[in-house]
């Protein structure tokens, strides 16, 4: 954790010195879902799609390579079954992405990094499950993995870009407080927007 503060704020110091490339912004939909690690007494599947926001910057520092940094706004999570009740976790979270974009082409890019996420946890269903009892203690909201990206840009007018985005998050850590569970976010976004400059 210390020395990825450490790397972000090298960064920082480092990003006066080369110029944006692009302000983005986006909207679309996170397609969220986990996966089990560990066995125990119930079963994930898909949590419903949700929107997404995003607003970010992307600095050339060398050529057909940038730097982007976002903040995005997204509802991620999963539907829980026990005993044939099912229960839809979310977690409302401002994600930090932080990647490095490799462009392929003029109109078509690669990019891959990490994320934080920071949130908070709720059960959305009517009917709650309770294994023990559901609290804000049983799942950590705040969630960190790695990042990919595959994205392309048409040329609209002048210094405007329209965008297209595909992502997938994958969760480093395991957000279950349950004894013997483990529990790590896995999430695809499809995003649309704009890129100025």
């Amino acid at each position: 954790m210390r020395l990825g503060i450490a790397s972000l704020f090298l960064l920082l110091i480092y990003l006066p010195n080369v110029h944006a490339r692009s302000l983005r912004g986006l909207w679309g939909y996170t397609f969220p879902s986990a996966c089990l690690g560990q066995n125990n007494a119930f079963a994930l599947s898909s949590h419903s799609p949700t929107s997404t926001y995003l607003l970010g910057l992307e600095y050339e520092v060398f050529e057909g390579i940038t730097f982007e940094m976002d903040a995005v706004y997204a509802t991620r999570g999963f539907q829980q079954i026990l005993n044939a009740t099912t229960s839809e976790i979310s977690f409302q979270a401002i994600q930090i992405p932080i990647l490095l974009r490799y462009y392929i082409a003029p109109t078509l890019s690669l990019g891959v990094g990490g994320y934080g996420a920071w949130g908070s946890y709720q059960d959305n269903s009517p009917a709650k499950i309770t294994l023990g009892s559901y609290s804000a203690s049983n799942y950590d909201a705040e969630d960190y993995g790695a990042l990919f990206s595959l994205a392309a840009r048409i040329h609209v007018i002048y210094t405007v870009d329209f965008l297209i985005e595909g992502r997938y998050l994958h969760g480093l850590k395991n957000i279950s407080h349950f004894a013997n569970t483990s529990i790590y976010l896995r999430d695809y976004q499809l995003l649309f927007g704009v890129s100025l400059f």
